[in-house]
């Protein structure tokens, strides 16, 4: 019962490509097929919970350079047991939390993007939404979990090659032009 909110949003998403239908069919599959999908301790993966996190204005987009992981990332983690369950308190809190930032709100409870991070031991399985600054006097403060922490209207060369990360920046740049449209 507890996974139904999520699958119900995972069947409510329109992949962007034919590599992105595959991941949503991996990650049905997944959820269908693991009730402990929300838990750390589920062998075969985990679900996370991320944002793409835009200015108030919406020109720019924030990421960080992870500590761990030594990439600039979007903000995002793991559930805990203060939303074990609820996949938009996750992003919501992770987002706050590593962006100091507190006037985030959702632009859209829908899914923004997916993505099955590769790591084939524990492999996250990672659903993005799209966050906006609310108030533009908000500022950023870096988190413990972060090296760097930036506001970007590009991709940083380094980034420039990973894939989710092109993919993000893709659909933020088509939502950008239709917001104008409007």
């Amino acid at each position: 019962m507890h996974r139904q909110p999520l699958l119900q949003l995972l069947n409510a998403y329109e992949p962007c490509d034919d590599n992105e239908a595959s991941l949503k069919r991996k990650m049905l599959n997944f959820v269908t097929a693991h009730r402990d999908c929300f838990e750390r301790t589920c062998r075969e993966g985990h679900i996370t919970a991320s944002a793409w996190i835009i200015n108030f204005t919406g020109d720019r987009f924030l990421i960080t350079l992870h500590k761990k992981r030594k990439l600039w990332l979007p903000l995002g983690g793991h559930p805990e047991a203060c939303d074990l369950y609820d996949i938009h308190r996750t992003a919501l809190r992770e987002a706050r939390e590593e962006s100091g930032l507190k006037s985030l709100a959702f632009v859209s409870k829908n899914i923004f993007d997916i993505c099955i991070v590769s790591d084939p031991l524990h492999p996250p399985y990672d659903f993005n939404f799209l966050l906006q600054v609310r108030d533009p006097n908000d500022t950023i403060k870096i988190s413990d979990e972060s090296i760097d922490l930036r506001w970007f209207s590009e991709l940083p060369e380094q980034v420039k090659d990973i894939e989710n990360l092109k993919r993000l920046y893709r659909k933020w740049k088509r939502w950008t032009e239709d917001k104008a449209k409007n």
